[in-house]
């Protein structure tokens, strides 16, 4: 069930998006109810009061590696996304990781970004690349190499993402793990945490969509595809959701 203090927290968040790591916090509420808000925070500060005078973003990443942040070997586990878990075990997803670098580098004033890249999530100082996961310095060639044998475009790859789209993804990686062990209900329950975040949001309408037709709950995809069609960008995308609409008159429901 949808926690309506954690929706709200979502939206303020939203409406000031100030950093990716009060933003994850909330997230960890998600995966831990139990998360110590405050503990969260207290850690990050020890993590930075740690840190070499001086350092920037690499060197950041290097103390960190020798204090024993690392990727976790169990990759496929929601555990890896609460921030709560990822302070105190020290082992994470690369976007949770980043997470904890982006803080620690901003408690410290040192300009370091997000970058969304599709392999998996990178943090960027300047020039200079580093995988979280690792928490070591990324070749940017490799990075290149990597999309360019998969056919997608380097131009769009390396693009800073903003606290709100982190929140999103780190969301986005919870829905998916629920929907790879069936778990619909959960996936449809983080969407509504999606669209706190990121409201009237074309793809996440759709997403429900789906989620409720596999519940058997037609009426609700009907209304939520009747949102989608109102943000729809363009003609063709509105007639082709449209007839989708029309489709679901032949879906049966399992509720009565």
């Amino acid at each position: 069930m949808t926690d309506s203090q954690i929706v709200q927290s979502l939206e303020q968040f939203s409406r000031q998006p100030d950093s990716a790591f009060s933003g994850a916090v909330i997230v960890s509420r998600i995966v831990d109810p139990e998360t110590d808000v405050d503990w969260c925070r207290q850690r990050l500060l020890e993590l930075a009061s740690a840190m070499p005078r001086d350092a920037d973003a690499t060197e950041v990443a290097r103390a960190l590696h020798e204090q024993g942040f690392r990727g976790s070997e169990a990759y496929y586990k929601s555990e890896n996304s609460a921030l709560t878990y990822v302070l105190s075990s020290r082992e994470g997803i690369p976007i949770s990781l980043a997470v904890v670098l982006l803080g620690v580098c901003e408690q410290l004033g040192i300009e370091a970004v997000g970058v969304n890249f599709p392999s998996h999530f990178l943090v960027a100082a300047g020039e200079t690349l580093i995988d979280p996961f690792t928490m070591t310095v990324a070749d940017p060639q490799q990075c290149r190499r990597w999309l360019e044998s998969h056919g997608l475009d380097p131009s769009t790859a390396f693009v800073p993402a903003t606290p709100r789209e982190i929140v999103l993804r780190m969301l986005n990686n919870l829905s998916g793990l629920a929907r790879s062990s069936g778990d619909d209900a959960r996936a449809l329950e983080l969407t509504d945490y999606k669209l706190a975040v990121m409201p009237a949001t074309l793809p996440i309408f759709l997403e429900r969509v789906e989620l409720w037709v596999a519940l058997g709950v037609v009426d609700m995809a009907r209304r939520d595809l009747a949102a989608a069609i109102e943000l729809s960008p363009d003609d063709a995308t509105r007639r082709l959701l449209g007839e989708r609409l029309a489709a679901l008159d032949d879906v049966p429901s399992r509720l009565n």
